[in-house]
């Protein structure tokens, strides 16, 4: 046996098994009340950012005593955009917060301007949703070169290459 061995009373110096980790009610005693509550809502959490809508499936949705309608003349240019994702949770909040679809005066003008064909929106414009008064959702164009065709977001480096930037700032 080693003199370290006689010292310390170990006769292997391997690593100890790990530990298994504390239950969550004995790592946060002051949370054991909510934990229950704090896991359903992480796994509707988990659930809802599964299902993805789009605007197509906020036109159609309502019952037989009222349904989301689209403002009159407003129709060729909200079709545009049918394809337009958006979250459940979005969904949701919009399904009972708004009665009509339109668009704003500024859609408007970038479609007729630009001349983009049918169920088309154009490059460097992102679509914006705006809640207005009377339970009106309005689509927006504000222009931004980082979207592409159809409100995409175009690809990027994600990383700055001028030769005076710094390495440690931050990049972007």
């Amino acid at each position: 046996m080693s003199l370290i061995a006689e010292l310390t009373g170990k006769r292997s110096f391997a690593p100890e098994a790990q530990s298994v980790a504390p239950e969550p009610e004995q790592r946060w005693p002051m949370f054991a009340h909510r934990l229950p509550e704090l896991r359903a809502a992480n796994s509707r959490r988990q659930f809802t950012d599964e299902i993805t809508c789009s605007l197509s499936s906020l036109m159609g949705a309502g019952n037989a005593a009222w349904h989301v309608r689209l403002i009159r003349g407003d129709e060729e240019y909200v079709l545009r955009a049918v394809r337009f994702p958006i979250s459940f949770a979005t969904y949701n909040h919009l399904l009972h917060a708004v009665d009509y679809i339109g668009v704003t005066e500024n859609f408007r003008r970038a479609i007729d301007y630009f001349e983009i064909p049918d169920n088309e929106l154009p490059a460097g414009f992102r679509l914006e949703l705006r809640l207005e008064a009377d339970r009106v959702l309005r689509l927006d164009l504000v222009r931004d070169i980082a979207y592409g065709k159809n409100a995409t977001r175009r690809p990027t480096s994600g990383r700055r290459t001028d030769r005076n930037w710094p390495s440690n700032w931050p990049t972007f």
